[in-house]
């Protein structure tokens, strides 16, 4: 019902601990494909990022969280449709069986046509969690700096990680050293669109978590 789960999502974002108190300062909805059990339309989308853009406060910002564009999704999912309601694309770059460089590489060269900052989300978790039958290794640290690298040199501003609650020590290390390639003094990426609230809103930075939680 992307109308009840906008006003969820819109209702958690208006959320205040008291004054003076840290506000919500973004929302990253995961909208998944079908194959995840989602009736994935254009027209749902559409609703859905509406009614959402509607009921936020004005200076919240829309981080469109998305299946990274592989070649089996790109014509198939509405990126475009996306882009004209989000702030910025947060594609889930989960390598599984690929390459760290060339899932991250690939998403944001592909995303960054519609003119919005693309911060990918990495992999630190266990791949058995979706996929199973792969019998795939859970990443190392090294997948988790290659996926940094690949990403900073690409122009992102930001990356994220999913997720903190089942990351392991080794993914830790690789996330402390994602936040070395992501210090102050790096050079800045694109910028947010003039009427963003990306502008305002969001420190750039690493963060673990869903997969915008907390800072790291």
């Amino acid at each position: 019902d992307p109308l009840a789960d906008a006003a969820r999502l819109a209702a958690a974002a208006h959320y205040s601990a008291g004054p003076g108190m840290p506000r919500v300062a973004a929302v990253a909805p995961d909208i998944e494909t079908r194959a995840e059990g989602t009736r994935l339309t254009v027209g749902a989308v559409v609703v859905y990022y509406r009614e959402l853009r509607r009921l936020l406060p004005a200076n919240v910002a829309i981080l469109a969280t998305v299946p990274w564009p592989s070649e089996k999704r790109v014509g198939k999912y509405p990126y475009a449709v996306t882009a004209q309601y989000a702030d910025a694309f947060v594609p889930m770059a989960y390598w599984f069986n690929r390459s760290p460089a060339a899932v991250t590489q690939q998403s944001i060269r592909y995303l960054e046509r519609f003119g919005r900052p693309v911060m990918p989300a990495g992999m630190a978790y266990d791949p058995d969690v979706d996929a199973p039958w792969m019998h795939l290794a859970t990443p190392k640290a090294k997948d988790l700096t290659a996926f940094a690298a690949a990403a900073r040199n690409a122009g992102a501003t930001a990356i994220s990680f999913w997720a903190w609650q089942t990351a392991t020590p080794d993914h830790w290390q690789g996330i402390r050293a994602a936040a070395r390639t992501f210090s102050a003094d790096s050079v800045p990426g694109p910028a947010a669109p003039a009427d963003s609230p990306l502008r305002v809103a969001i420190p750039l930075g690493v963060v673990s978590g869903g997969p915008f939680d907390r800072p790291y």
